[in-house]
C-alpha cells in the first residue's frame, strides 16, 4: 500500500484528517480500515530549521557565530531603523561548511543598528 505525491489542501490546523483505505478480497467484499487521531509534522524544503545563534561585543563590534550548515550560504543584514522595510546586506555571503562560522560587524558605523542572519536558499 502506498500514496505518494497526494496533496492535501485547504486543511486548517486542528482539523480532523482521517486515512481511509479499502482492499478488496478476491470474493470481491471491501474490508476497511480508517486511523484517525494521527500525528505527523510536515515541512516544504523551503523551511529553514532553527539556527542556533551567539554573539559577543565589545566596544566597537558585534560577533555572530554558529555552526554553518555544509553548502548553505548565509548573509548578515542590517537596518538602522525598523520601520525601514529594506534590510541591506553586510559583506558578502559565507558559504557553511560544518564548522563554526562568525561575522563581525561595526558599531561605530551606525548610533542605532539592528542586524539579522538571512539564510539564503
Amino acid at each position: 500500500l502506498s500514496v505518494l505525491n497526494l496533496p492535501i489542501v485547504n486543511w486548517q490546523p486542528g482539523a480532523a484528517l482521517w486515512l481511509v483505505w479499502q482492499m478488496t478480497d478476491p470474493a470481491g467484499k471491501a474490508q476497511g480500515l480508517a486511523i484517525d487521531n494521527l500525528s505527523f509534522s510536515a515541512a516544504s524544503g523551503s523551511t529553514p530549521l532553527p539556527l542556533p545563534l551567539s554573539f559577543q561585543s565589545s566596544s566597537t563590534n558585534l560577533t555572530l557565530t554558529w555552526t554553518g550548515v555544509t553548502g548553505q550560504s548565509y548573509q548578515l543584514e542590517y537596518k538602522d531603523d525598523l520601520s525601514s522595510t529594506t534590510w541591506l546586506p553586510l559583506g558578502n555571503p559565507i558559504t557553511g561548511t560544518g564548522a563554526a562560522l562568525s561575522i563581525s560587524a561595526d558599531f561605530s558605523l551606525s548610533t542605532q543598528r539592528f542586524y539579522r542572519l538571512h539564510v539564503i536558499h
